[in-house]
Parts: C-alpha cells; sequence; structure tokens
C-alpha cells in the first residue's frame, strides 16, 4: 500500500505503481491510498519518508542560510535545524497513527535529519531498534542480498576509499561476501574484487546483479567474478 496525504501528488505515481508491479511482478496486492487506516492496519512493516513542508519549505532551509553566507544544506546547519524541527512533529504523529493500526509493525525511517527525527521518537517514548556492535570497526552503508551472494554497496564523495569494504573482501569470515560495489564520482572500474561505478548509472544495479545471479559470462571484475 503506498500512502500519502496528498491525492493529487500521489495520484501519478500510484498509477505508475499499478502499471510496474502488474508488469513485473503480477502476485504483489498493490494499491494507493490517502486513508491512513486503510494504509496501516494489518502493517508488518512500513517504509516511511516524509518532507514536511515539501519542496517550497526545502527552497527555504536552503536558501535563506545561503543569503547570511551560511552553509545552504537541507540535513545540516541552520537548514537542516528548521528542517528537522518540522519533521519531528509530522514523525510522531504519523508513528503514532501506524501504532493504533499496526501496533507490532516494524517502522523504518528514512526521512532526514535521521538523527534528530530518532532523538525526537525516543523522547517522545518511542524505542529505536538499531544493529551496533562496539567493538568493529567496520561501517558499510547498505547491503543488497542477491540469489547467491552478500553485497555491500558504499556511496563515496567524489571517489573516496573503501577501506571497510576491502576488509570484507579480504576476510574468510564472510564467505558470501564475494564482491562489493562501490558508486563515486569516478569512472567504472574494478580490483579485487571491487566494482567502481557511477553515480549516474545506479539506477542499473538491480540489471547487473540479476545478471550475474543468470550466470551472465561477462566478466564484472579483474578477479574473476563472472
Amino acid at each position: 500500500v503506498l500512502f500519502d496525504i496528498d491525492a493529487n501528488r500521489q495520484e501519478p505515481i500510484g498509477k505508475y505503481g499499478e502499471i510496474l508491479f502488474r508488469e513485473r511482478f503480477p502476485e504483489l496486492d498493490f494499491s494507493y491510498t490517502t486513508d491512513i487506516k486503510e494504509a496501516y492496519e494489518g502493517m508488518d512493516f512500513v517504509f516511511m519518508q516524509m518532507r514536511a513542508g515539501g519542496l517550497p519549505m526545502r527552497r527555504e532551509d536552503e536558501h535563506i542560510p545561503l543569503s547570511m553566507g551560511m552553509i545552504g544544506q537541507e540535513t545540516c546547519g541552520a537548514g537542516g535545524m528548521a528542517y528537522g524541527l518540522r519533521s519531528c512533529v509530522d514523525m510522531i504523529k504519523a508513528v503514532h497513527d501506524i501504532r493504533n493500526y499496526a501496533p507490532d509493525a516494524w517502522i523504518l525511517n528514512y526521512s532526514n535529519p535521521a538523527a534528530i527525527v530518532a532523538e525526537a521518537l525516543r523522547k517522545s517514548g518511542y524505542e529505536l531498534y538499531y544493529y551496533k556492535r562496539e567493538n568493529s570497526t567496520l561501517e558499510e552503508d547498505f547491503f543488497v542480498r542477491t540469489r547467491n551472494n552478500l553485497v555491500p554497496v558504499e556511496v563515496k564523495a567524489r571517489n573516496g576509499s573503501a577501506k571497510s569494504m576491502r576488509t570484507l573482501l579480504s576476510s574468510d569470515s564472510y564467505p558470501d561476501i564475494q564482491f562489493g560495489i562501490k558508486l563515486s564520482a569516478g569512472n567504472v572500474g574494478s580490483s579485487d574484487g571491487l566494482l567502481t561505478l557511477p553515480y549516474f548509472i545506479t539506477f542499473l544495479l538491480r540489471r547487473l546483479l540479476r545478471a550475474y545471479d543468470d550466470g551472465d559470462t561477462v566478466e564484472l571484475f579483474d578477479r574473476g567474478v563472472r
């Protein structure tokens, strides 16, 4: 179920979703609604992303600080704080609504600024769940599970290093991690199981991983992964 508070904004995305899922996943029962009860009742998982104030307020969050010689960014600085304060109010209400209709649902928040939102929810009495290993020195942005492999994915500013990923790839402790993907401002390249891809072809990742799972004969890495 796709939920939005704005029916006009939601409709084109909902129509697109109907076509997409009908063609790609016909067994999936997809719908879209602006009704809170219909959206949340009986749900096991809720993936949530909201922009409190919409795009007009994003513009203010970025342009007002810039006009004063400060950082104009939506997740940090003065703009990030303003965005966070607006988001806290709407997020607390949304989580309250979900808990009314689906008390045991897992809620995965993708709304920024994530740290401010998380702290507001915690202080409102909602318990947070996350994985943390105190003695770990590794940090990964994402993991993608394919048919046979667990693939770490890192997104780098410009063309930064991928120290944690290289550690995973070189270790015998993670047998289902055979290769990793780094998204950066650089060009296509590979080294020791690490595939580097430019940001603008991120949308092709799913096709690439599916081709690998299907045994595509195109050699992706100099390590010999096919």
